[in-house]
């Protein structure tokens, strides 16, 4: 119904956006580029949501024909991009384009007297609170602080979260508390406001080439980081010197972690956040990767359909 377009860009949430984006090529001769945000069916299997041997072989099947179909693909990590070369996907046929933060800076000042109180280091994990996250070992790693002024604040909802607070319980913990989810417009007065951000999923193969929009959200407000997390995000902390490094799922490392940088000076944690917001900027904002887009659409015209 619409005036024949020169390509097709599918944003490959789910597998059946390749179906309308094949139907394009096949009849209207149209190529297309498929950006890859969640890789199948690796997703099905780190996540449960699928265990099943032959239905994640015939997943697997579908992704392989559409990756031969699409032109060229964008993925999000680098990971991704030597995943699927090892799967027989041309290196060429690859680009990778990072994800640029949903999360808007804002100087608006937090409307919740007491929730960040000046003589506590006060750490804030922001998203989902679900099986992927991991955080009941995060739990266990504030019950190793108790004598540090230290407060973790998990603002957000998922499956978990009634499990994390029942843990909270029996550990007696008053160092970790939650916050109830808000509109992603007013995420950003909490980051802006936290001391240090932390981000944590679980040490699963999947995970080590997935570079988290949380990690990329954080790094926009300019905050010092803390990622309990293998792989690719693990080096775009320490290449940007944007804060510590510790192991998912291993709570004596994340505790000397958030022990660690409660020792450190103001001025080094500001250091942190500033080496944050400058990594971002180059490489990460909506600016710098619409050009890539534009880029690879522009060679693809340039070669002909």
């Amino acid at each position: 119904r619409i005036k024949k377009p020169d390509i097709v860009f599918a944003y490959h949430g789910a597998i059946t956006i390749g179906i309308p984006a094949m139907a394009y090529k096949l009849f209207r001769r149209v190529p297309f580029v498929y950006d890859i945000n969640d890789l199948w069916p690796d997703t099905l299997d780190a996540t449960g949501m699928m265990r099943n041997k032959f239905l994640l072989g015939i997943v697997n099947i579908w992704c392989r024909i559409t990756y031969r179909s699409a032109r060229h693909i964008t993925v999000l990590s680098k990971g991704f991009k030597e995943t699927l070369v090892r799967r027989g996907v041309p290196s060429g046929k690859i680009d990778v384009v990072y994800h640029w933060s949903r999360d808007t800076f804002t100087n608006r000042k937090l409307q919740l007297p007491g929730v960040f109180e000046p003589e506590y280091l006060n750490i804030l994990y922001a998203g989902n609170l679900g099986s992927a996250q991991a955080l009941s070992s995060v739990i266990k790693a504030m019950s190793l602080l108790r004598d540090k002024n230290i407060r973790l604040f998990l603002l957000g909802d998922g499956v978990e979260k009634d499990k994390l607070k029942q843990d909270t319980q029996k550990l007696h913990l008053d160092n970790v508390i939650f916050l109830p989810r808000v509109d992603q417009s007013d995420v950003g007065p909490y980051l802006n406001a936290a001391d240090v951000l932390f981000v944590h999923l679980r040490d699963q193969p999947l995970f080590k080439i997935t570079v988290p929009s949380k990690l990329i959200s954080y790094m926009s407000f300019g905050k010092p980081i803390l990622a309990a997390i293998h792989g690719d995000s693990a080096e775009i902390v320490r290449e940007s010197q944007s804060g510590i490094v510790c192991t998912p799922e291993d709570p004596e490392d994340i505790a000397r972690a958030f022990s660690e940088i409660s020792e450190k000076t103001k001025e080094e944690r500001a250091s942190y956040g500033k080496a944050s917001k400058v990594y971002y900027q180059k490489y990460f904002t909506i600016e710098a990767n619409t050009e890539k887009y534009i880029q690879i659409f522009e060679q693809i015209l340039k070669n002909g359909r």
